[in-house]
């Protein structure tokens, strides 16, 4: 049965229709709209429940077949069984342990009575943990200890560049924040919530991963249900980021709490953009990271932090609207709250008190952590260094690949001998190696030599979004018309670029196209990965210099006595042709795993293939490509 199209415009005005009546309902009546939410998570447990007992039902309902016919209830018992114990397995979450540093309090007092004094102005309860991340953000997290009975364990997961970036007065607002969403038991709440949707992920996974039946049972359920829960917890996601605004602005007063938010997107855009970027660059040149990445950013983030920079950023901030993409209102909306100023003077104070909201004298690490400063610095630069090294070097050797490969081309084309076809890679390397402005010309010329290469558009339109150029759009579109298959990734690629610049029309548009792909891509798996009965054939149109050399990789195997190819008709994705290589093997009881996967390394090495091949050894031709193999001309390749 063909699956019924989404119309994603329908779906996301439907969703945001239903999300703008609870925000309401929340404020209204807050207690009802709570009672609803805890409904609609109790209903997920619910139709689960329902699905497990009538399952056990049946499942001593084969006990009666026992007696009279074994081998069926044997046949419907042990798939039951099965299934009510996948089922049964994905109430019990799997919890990885919170990564980080964990503090002791008698190792940094100072941390510990600073969180105290918030805690107690709030009112919140004690966190469990304090913890030290590599993230330029805050979070308070709740683990149950019981799965569904709760008897949840705190954790406060602070980040090392968010500590350096400001001061210990707009520290304290983000700590009153995130502490808020405990004060008024809010991450238990959504922890809850959140229960329900992690239990039906991991059920769905356990289904697929044991193949089960059960999938039909729950899948039309969720596609309902899912929509309505969605909505229901976003609106209290939303709902709880103004309460904790307020608990900030109570604590440290509305221009330490505006000071924080406004700090927050403009240093995450220098440490992400700018510092950080520059750090990953230096990977090109030394095979070894720098083992003071995060003693540099206290400094960096004091002093080089260019104005212009600044005002771009902001207005990057600013210019996000409340969306429902985000549980989280607008920094405009929240800043609007928080100062008690219309929405249209936020951008105005921001830009007079920009200075004054970035500078920082002494950070919030230098007095929380205080004479264990340089030990908790020390001890993240030691650790990303010994975690990224591996990665590092490869990235090293790699860019090292690049460079040989630019200084090759470059000598071809001031020799006069650089092909059409090279143009690409020498473009692409340029601006690895060197920068996008210089490789820009040489993707020109790449361009009109050869108009109609889809990798081509694709890498150009790539470039140009980094380079953030509207052109990026019409390149991604050709590479999609040209090819299909890289429909995938440019969408995605083109709906960020929509979304981030509030086109959210054209974004659904490509959304929708993604998921009509998703569905397509399913088929061009399913036809690809075997034969059927009902599969045709036709000559496989390959000659010349490409089929001498992939005629000689086939002869490198010597276990192989005879091959034929022929081309498979396929519905999916035409343009990448599907080829079946049909192979014999000598010895009839020689494995033909090991060779198959040796032979695929060595045709990426050797060949340049244009499309896809299926390998299959004779006695699991299927009679259609039998006879096809007696009846298509040049099918033969070669017989020993």
């Amino acid at each position: 049965m063909p699956k019924k199209k989404i119309d994603v415009k329908e779906e996301r005005l439907k969703f945001q229709n239903l999300t703008m009546r609870l925000e309401a309902l929340s404020q209204k009546e807050p207690r009802k709209y709570m009672a609803q939410v805890v409904a609609v998570g109790v209903l997920g447990y619910v139709y689960i429940w329902f699905i497990l007992l009538a399952l056990v039902a049946l499942t001593f309902g084969t006990l009666i077949l026992l007696l009279k016919i074994p081998i069926l209830a044997i046949k419907v018992g042990l798939p039951l069984l099965a299934l009510i114990g996948v089922i049964l397995k994905s109430f019990w979450l799997k919890s990885e342990p919170v990564a980080g540093m964990y503090l002791t309090k008698k190792d940094y007092p100072e941390m510990f009575a600073f969180v105290e004094k918030v805690r107690k102005s709030i009112k919140a309860p004690d966190p469990h943990h304090i913890i030290i991340n590599t993230e330029f953000n805050a979070a308070v997290i709740q683990r149950p200890r019981l799965g569904l009975l709760g008897w949840h364990k705190n954790y406060l997961i602070l980040g090392l560049p968010l500590l350096q970036a400001f001061s210990i007065e707009q520290f304290e607002a983000v700590l009153a924040h995130e502490m808020g969403h405990l004060a008024e038991k809010h991450s238990a709440k959504i922890a809850w919530i959140y229960h329900v949707r992690s239990v039906y992920a991991q059920l769905m996974q356990n289904l697929a991963e044991n193949n089960s039946f059960g999938q039909g049972l729950f899948r039309s359920f969720l596609q309902w249900y899912f929509p309505y829960f969605d909505a229901y917890s976003f609106a209290l996601r939303r709902t709880q980021e103004h309460y904790a605004d307020q608990f900030a602005v109570d604590l440290v007063g509305k221009e330490n709490a505006a000071a924080m938010l406004i700090g927050t997107d403009i240093k995450a855009s220098f440490f992400y953009k700018n510092y950080w970027n520059n750090i990953q660059k230096e990977g090109a040149n030394t095979k070894v990271p720098p083992s003071n990445a995060f003693s540099l950013w206290q400094g960096a983030v004091k002093k080089d932090i260019k104005e212009e920079d600044a005002q771009i950023w902001l207005l990057e901030s600013l210019n996000r609207k409340t969306n429902y993409d985000d549980s989280h209102p607008s920094p405009t909306e929240r800043l609007s709250r928080m100062l008690d100023i219309p929405a249209g003077e936020v951008a105005d104070y921001a830009r007079a008190n920009l200075e004054k909201l970035l500078y920082v004298e002494k950070t919030a690490a230098q007095s929380l952590f205080a004479e264990r400063t340089v030990d908790v610095f020390t001890h993240h630069d030691l650790q990303w260094q010994r975690e990224i090294a591996p990665v590092w070097e490869q990235n090293f050797e790699i860019h090292q690949a690049f460079k040989e490969e630019l200084y090759e081309l470059e000598a071809k084309e001031r020799a006069g001998e650089i092909k059409d076809e090279e143009l690409l890679a020498l473009a692409a390397q340029t601006a690895r190696v060197k920068d996008f402005k210089t490789a820009k010309p040489i993707f020109l010329v790449a361009l009109e030599k050869n108009p109609d290469d889809a990798e081509l558009h694709h890498a150009y339109g790539e470039w140009l979004m980094d380079d953030k150029d509207p052109e990026c759009q019409k390149h991604l579109e050709l590479a999609m018309k040209l090819e299909r298959s890289r429909t995938y990734e440019c969408c995605q690629l083109l709906y960020g670029w929509m979304a981030s610049h509030h086109r959210e029309d054209e974004a659904d548009g490509y959304a929708e196209t993604i998921i009509e792909w998703t569905a397509d891509f399913e088929g061009f798996q399913k036809e690809r990965s075997d034969l059927y009965s009902k599969d045709e054939f036709q000559a496989h149109g390959i000659s010349g210099d490409k089929l001498a050399l992939f005629v000689e990789v086939l002869k490198d195997f010597p276990e192989i006595k005879k091959a034929h190819m022929v081309e498979k008709v396929v519905k999916y994705f035409p343009e990448r042709k599907l080829y079946v290589i049909v192979f014999e093997i000598k010895k009839p009881f020689f494995s033909a795993d090991a060779m198959v996967a040796n032979f695929f390394a060595k045709l990426n090495q050797s060949v340049s293939f244009p499309g896809n091949c299926l390998l299959i050894d004779m006695p699991k031709m299927t009679p259609r490509l039998k006879q096809s193999l007696n009846t298509i001309e040049d099918s033969l390749l070669f017989e020993r």
